[in-house]
């Protein structure tokens, strides 16, 4: 039977990742109070993205911690992070996502991401490298494949520039970037791209969101939000619902909201219902559920911190997970000490950063004025003594 979880990053009763199972009675949509919410074996405040693929669901906090589980036996398996040999420079994440190759009846995980020479110094000149790494399921084991393009002709980055997963429909995983879609093939791991619907003079201003239409790729068009502020004002949105058929994009419906509607998240039940995010406050999102044969937008009892949501369908699979852990919220005390050593490292570099900005700064104003190199050297040993002392 086909349900859907709703991903949560916290509330004010649990400050933690939760899935909470979605239900309708007649025409209402609520949160099960019935069933416990599962609890994500995640840290506190750690933000993670997910999507789901038949009956299992796949989580990344996109700092090495991977995670698929199985709602329905409420087992889990972590994936260990690829220990390939890497340069010390920077990476730079693109995306990631989770797919079904029928092929070899196989699960698969793919993260992309390339690795940037720009900002080193011995490296100067170097082009970057894309690197792409899939996660057998059904072996067991990392292996790394060729990437995507980095760039065109005009020089614009055709790989996905947001830290989110990509959707997963009929084989393919698919992500966005500010010109295209890319898509990764599940069966022979190979890449492709193909323009998104755009319309000239007007591509800055719209936003564009991934989304399963009736077992197709379909995407939403609609026209970038304004910022909340002092002077904020209810506002209209159209969505432009727009599907990929013989190798084109083909116009489905447009819905006209207002009430601050800000993002779309899952279409449901044969595009019977779409659900989307509402902007309450500042910093609260609420959830809304439209229903497209009653033209009727419903508010939800539901609410999250900014674009934290995440709705996935869900089919009741009794898959076996080859190490199989019970999903109780609870993690280990190495694991725990493993993303706060993450989480010290990834301050230790922008400190490291912070300082080599500051030393070549002072390296140039040596040159053009000599006589500021006193204040400089007591203003360089005062930024690196806070920072120690921050660190201890």
């Amino acid at each position: 039977m086909e349900g859907l979880f709703l991903k949560r990053y916290h509330t004010a009763s649990c400050n933690r990742n939760y899935l909470s199972l979605l239900s309708v009675s007649g025409e209402d949509w609520s949160v099960c109070e019935n069933d416990e919410p599962i609890m994500l074996p995640f840290a506190r405040n750690s933000i993670i993205d997910g999507s789901s693929c038949g009956g299992l669901m796949y989580f990344d906090n996109f700092r090495g911690r991977i995670i698929i589980c199985n709602p329905t036996t409420k087992t889990f398996e972590p994936l260990d992070p690829p220990k390939f040999p890497r340069p010390p420079i920077m990476i730079i994440f693109c995306g990631s996502g989770f797919g079904y190759d029928p092929i070899s009846d196989d699960y698969k995980v793919v993260r992309h991401y390339y690795h940037s020479y720009f900002s080193c110094i011995k490296n100067s000149g170097r082009d970057p490298k894309h690197v792409v790494e899939v996660f057998s399921l059904k072996h067991g084991f990392w292996k790394e494949i060729q990437g995507p393009v980095v760039d065109d002709d005009d020089g614009r980055c055709l790989v996905s520039t947001t830290c989110m997963t990509g959707i997963y429909v009929d084989g393919v995983c698919y992500w966005t970037s500010c010109i295209c879609v890319i898509s990764f093939d599940c069966t022979d791991e190979r890449f492709s791209s193909f323009d998104l619907p755009m319309k000239k003079n007007q591509d800055g201003d719209f936003l564009h969101y991934l989304i399963k239409v009736n077992g197709v790729l379909g995407v939403f068009r609609y026209e970038r939000p304004p910022p909340f502020g002092p002077e904020y004002v209810e506002f209209s949105t159209t969505f432009e619902l727009l599907v990929r058929e013989e190798s084109s994009w083909v116009p489905w419906c447009n819905v006209d909201l207002s009430n601050a509607v800000r993002r779309p998240l899952l279409l449901f039940n044969e595009g019977q219902f779409l659900f989307l995010e509402k902007q309450v406050s500042e910093h609260i999102y609420q959830l809304v559920v439209y229903d497209f044969k009653a033209n009727k937008l419903e508010e939800l009892d539901v609410y999250d911190y900014p674009e934290m949501m995440t709705i996935m369908p869900h089919v009741e699979t009794r898959f076996r997970l080859r190490f199989p852990k019970p999903m109780d919220g609870s993690y280990s005390k190495d694991e725990e000490k493993e993303e706060n050593n993450d989480r010290i490292l990834e301050w230790r570099r922008k400190r490291g950063m912070r300082i080599r900005r500051i030393k070549r700064k002072t390296k140039i104003m040596m040159k053009i004025r000599p006589k500021w190199w006193i204040m400089l050297k007591n203003y360089v040993k005062r930024e690196i003594r806070a920072d120690s002392m921050h660190d201890d």
